[in-house]
């Protein structure tokens, strides 16, 4: 928990909760969409109806649909995007991305082969010799793959280009808009001031009416996503 330089006050909001200045560039997007939904109050309920019809089948909710939000996430609402085990978090990423979380599917007829770092796939041509059986073929893939496994995942690059920059850009302004507007939830404007100062050098925005701007941006864009979900 934080506390307000010199008061000894405990505030019911912790840092990862609304400073999100070391999300890697490559995240802000998928850590945009999954803080908005820990926000939001549709997707919180959408959220407990699922696990309680997952419960008897002894699987977890996924989360919601919606914004790109089609993965699994076990941590959910509980635990911050940037509190989530960083490597898990590039796995993620990708999964965000391709909107599934398939380790091999037959390539469209328009891919060229070839590796792609941005998204960590491959299209490869292969020559299968369907006389052998299946648990021969099955055996020799399975080698090609471990061969190359760590050599390709090696490869994937964490740069952030598979979101045109313009959308990071946007991500970052409205992770900036959600952290004033969860700190707003707990304390008054001169707190959340004084707490911004404190931990990042300067206030997360100017002045009272930039607060005021952005809480209402965030409020906005949770309103949107209870619509559109």
């Amino acid at each position: 928990m934080a506390s307000l330089r010199g008061s000894g006050k405990r505030l019911p909001i912790k840092r990862e909760d609304w400073d999100f200045s070391s999300c890697p560039v490559g995240e802000l997007m998928e850590c945009c969409l999954y803080e908005y939904a820990r926000s939001s109050a549709q997707f919180l309920a959408d959220y407990e109806q699922r696990k309680h019809l997952n419960a008897a089948a002894g699987n977890f909710a996924p989360l919601p649909h919606g914004f790109g939000l089609s993965m699994e996430c076990p941590e959910y609402p509980t635990i911050p995007w940037l509190k989530i085990d960083p490597k898990i978090r590039r796995m993620r990423v990708r999964g965000f991305f391709n909107f599934a979380d398939v380790g091999f599917a037959p390539a469209y007829p328009h891919q060229s082969p070839g590796f792609n770092p941005q998204t960590g796939e491959e299209v490869g041509i292969f020559e299968i010799s369907w006389g052998c059986s299946a648990n021969q073929i099955v055996a020799d893939f399975k080698k090609w793959v471990k061969a190359r496994h760590k050599t390709q995942q090696a490869k994937i690059s964490d740069s952030g280009a598979i979101w045109p920059q313009r959308l990071q850009k946007s991500a970052k302004g409205m992770l900036n808009n959600l952290g004033a507007w969860r700190l707003r939830q707990q304390m008054s404007y001169t707190e959340a001031l004084e707490l911004t100062w404190e931990h990042l050098k300067e206030p997360l925005f100017k002045n009272q009416a930039a607060w005021i701007r952005a809480k209402r941006k965030a409020e906005k864009f949770l309103g949107i996503m209870h619509e559109t979900r």
